[in-house]
């Protein structure tokens, strides 16, 4: 009778262990869903605001008003994180004013709204993207400005700055715009001396091309 009750026991622990797996992936599940489906709608900043509130993870809600942020170009949507979700704070209201400069191209935002660190690097790097610029890649303050080059390369179809690079650095560029245009001729660009990195660069652009 005890070897009984312990393994209906043993039974309701699975079985409550199984339910609230389920609920919790449900509900994760059900709030990248509404991200996703907000991010490739067209919606008012009221209804997507709405959206937002109806998502129970607090950092996927905050990507929620960002989203909502960036499509309005708005920043006040961007203040209304802070006190609205738990957990959020200043600095990811500051990364949010970064995203919306990113879509209008205001050096404002990165100049007065956002602290002098990463931050702003990161606001300057959206900016240079969003302007096809290179010249707004330098000067950052902590980031390394690599990666916006290579950005910003791809946006323009553009790889002379991946000159400025030297050996491995001036490679890797260089296949970040051949991958990022899927252009496989970007390849040939590479050293010579480097023949197997060529032909991987053109295997890679092919896989993407098919991906």
């Amino acid at each position: 009778m005890k070897k009984q009750i312990l393994l209906l026991i043993i039974l309701l622990i699975i079985l409550a262990i199984v339910v609230a797996g389920y609920f919790i992936f449900f509900n994760e599940s059900s709030d990248s869903e509404t991200i996703r489906s907000l991010e490739s709608s067209e919606v008012s900043e009221i209804n997507s605001l709405s959206v937002c509130q109806d998502i129970e993870n607090n950092w996927d809600k905050r990507d929620c008003y960002e989203q909502v942020a960036v499509d309005n170009k708005d920043l006040s949507i961007c203040d209304q994180m802070e006190g609205n979700i738990e957990g959020v704070g200043e600095s990811s209201v500051k990364f949010c004013y970064a995203e919306v400069a990113g879509v209008t191209g205001d050096l404002f935002i990165c100049d007065n709204e956002v602290p002098q660190n990463n931050i702003r690097d990161q606001c300057y790097w959206n900016v240079a993207v969003y302007k096809k610029d290179f010249s707004l890649c330098e000067g950052f303050v902590i980031v390394d400005n690599y990666a916006c080059i290579i950005e910003v390369a791809i946006e323009r179809k553009d790889i002379s700055e991946c000159d400025e690079f030297e050996f491995n650095d001036k490679k890797w560029c260089i296949q970040g715009v051949a991958y990022g245009t899927l252009d496989d001729s970007y390849c040939d660009l590479i050293e010579p001396s480097w023949s197997d990195d060529i032909q991987k660069c053109k295997d890679n652009v092919n896989s993407l091309k098919n991906q």
